[in-house]
């Protein structure tokens, strides 16, 4: 998540567009995240990096 340490290991960047602070819809990458999660097969965790923040927070502009 946004703003949080990015592990060792392999990675996927969930880049694209960002939900607006001013116009919230809900975020397509947590149905990203269960259908590559769900493809997975190497044998070290797979960690998600994206833009978001933890808990639905949004920055200011």
């Amino acid at each position: 998540m946004a703003r949080e340490p990015i592990p060792a290991g392999p990675t996927v960047l969930l880049a694209g567009p960002t939900p607006d602070k001013g116009e919230p819809v809900p975020s397509w990458r947590p149905t990203a995240l269960d259908l590559i999660t769900a493809q997975w097969t190497g044998s070290e965790q797979l960690t998600f990096l994206t833009p978001e923040s933890r808990g639905g927070v949004r920055a200011e502009r």
